[in-house]
């Protein structure tokens, strides 16, 4: 128990001198008042929210582009100024979505969300999928558009229903599938919220150099079960997904690059990355007070 106690206490002496060297090592290499003065002018009016595109991100572009520079921070890989270009895109929900089934319309205006696909209409074969019921790695998913069902009773949350989501659109691409149609049950208690998100105006990459997405996604409600009630369990018909006024605007915006070479001669060789993002919201209503407090140095250094 001795023994034990006294590790504990020279562990303790330890920790309290790596803080301390932490403590001197802020002090000597930050400040309150130059953290304070680079919050302030990336949280200025002058820089109008930072909105993804807008001059004002293209002032913290170059801010921070100069920050890196005076820090002696070198530009990475050959970007002119630290500067790597990125294309994205401006999407919109198009004018109008229409799925049709046999023929016969399966969609009704508001209860659909377009998420990927350029091509105005493709039509392939059907084929249902029920996690609860079977695997999706025993489907033929060749040039078929998968219907994958959504119910309440799989209890899933949102980021479960998002994970299985990304998990069977990866595999739908890898199998050359057409598409893929998320049914959600009509009382769904998470509709709402994925309709809300996804069917706003959003920033996305630029999938390739003419933007050419061939896999269409979408999300629908299944209201009055119709998508149930018409396809069954073993469909055998076409289905077919067609956008009407589709709207996408492509535009450039950049990364931020630098690199700080290690002075170990074999871990140099690896990289770490370390990220943040220097855009916003833009300019909107106010919808909250805060309230303003000055942190300490090692809060706000955790925050930057």
């Amino acid at each position: 128990m001795k023994h034990i106690w006294l590790t504990g206490c020279f562990l303790l002496f330890i920790n309290t001198l790596f803080a301390q060297d932490t403590d001197q090592a802020i002090k000597q290499t930050y400040s309150l008042e130059k953290a304070r003065s680079i919050v302030e002018f990336i949280a200025s009016d002058k820089l109008k929210g930072r909105d993804t595109p807008s001059e004002g991100l293209e002032l913290a572009a170059d801010y921070a582009a100069a920050f890196f520079e005076n820090a002696g921070v070198h530009s990475a890989f050959g970007f002119e100024n630290y500067h790597q270009p990125v294309k994205m895109l401006n999407k919109g929900q198009p004018e109008e979505l229409i799925i049709k089934y046999q023929g016969r319309i399966m969609s009704n205006p508001g209860n659909m969300v377009h998420l990927t696909g350029s091509d105005p209409l493709i039509n392939a074969k059907v084929i249902t999928y029920d996690p609860q019921i079977n695997n999706i790695e025993n489907h033929e998913l060749e040039n078929k558009i998968i219907i994958l069902y959504i119910s309440k009773s799989d209890q899933l949350n949102p980021r479960e229903i998002n994970e299985q989501s990304r998990k069977i659109e990866r595999m739908a691409r890898d199998s050359n599938s057409k598409g893929l149609i998320e049914v959600f049950e009509a009382n769904h208690p998470y509709w709402s919220r994925f309709y809300n998100y996804y069917s706003r105006s959003r920033i996305d990459l630029a999938q390739s150099e003419d933007n050419n997405d061939d896999f269409h996604h979408v999300l629908v409600q299944d209201i009055n079960s119709v998508f149930k009630t018409a396809l069954g369990n073993d469909p055998m018909g076409d289905i077919s997904i067609e956008i009407l006024g589709k709207r996408e605007e492509q535009f450039v915006t950049n990364n931020i690059v630098g690199v700080v070479e290690g002075t170990d001669p074999i871990l140099k060789n690896e990289f770490i990355v370390c990220s943040a993002h220097y855009d916003h919201v833009g300019v909107g209503q106010p919808d909250a007070c805060l309230l303003y407090t000055s942190p300490s140095p090692r809060d706000l250094i955790a925050h930057l």
